[in-house]
């Protein structure tokens, strides 16, 4: 075929891409945490976004994965008492990409309950006495229930009585 003179012949070639978005998930910041008692605490945390549907959080206590959990916290018991760890939590969506990582260090409540028993005969009827620290501020006492029917329970907290009831546990603060 003849090209008149002076005229080239161009072909024009057009890269279409589509748009740019995030390729990794929303981390899972911020972070608070609630200690529960001695041995138990939870971490909670936002929903994330993906362009993929967020298959999951993945905890890591202490470098160790309990697993990837489809929640928005995390509850986690049978820690030590008046001990720290250390918790890393990561998106990862259905494609497989994982966000920022967010950790955090947590640390269980200090045991500080003491329990005097006592009785104004002498008797001795208070037995089983238990108590379960909730926070630094709240605690739960048990014992068991007495043969003799009728006993009132004096609950007294630094020598100040602070209850006086007829059940076999006490909850307060």
């Amino acid at each position: 075929m003849h090209q008149p003179c002076g005229v080239m012949a161009v072909a024009l070639f057009v890269l279409l891409q589509p748009p740019v978005f995030a390729s990794t998930p929303t981390s899972a910041a911020p972070l608070p945490a609630k200690t529960y008692s001695t041995t138990a605490i939870e971490l909670f945390w936002p929903r994330a976004t993906s362009i993929s549907a967020v298959a999951g959080y993945e905890v890591v206590r202490d470098g160790l994965v309990p697993g990837v959990f489809d929640a928005l916290s995390y509850y986690d018991e049978g820690l030590d008492p008046e001990s720290s760890y250390q918790y890393a939590i990561t998106t990862v969506d259905s494609g497989c990409a994982r966000s920022e990582t967010v950790e955090i260090t947590v640390s269980t409540a200090a045991s500080s309950i003491g329990a005097t028993i006592s009785s104004n005969d002498g008797s001795g009827i208070i037995t089983g006495l238990h108590a379960i620290a909730y926070t630094s501020t709240a605690a739960e006492l048990f014992w068991d229930c007495s043969q003799n029917p009728g006993l009132l329970y004096e609950i007294a907290i630094d020598c100040q009585v602070v209850a006086a009831i007829d059940g076999i546990r006490r909850v307060g603060d």
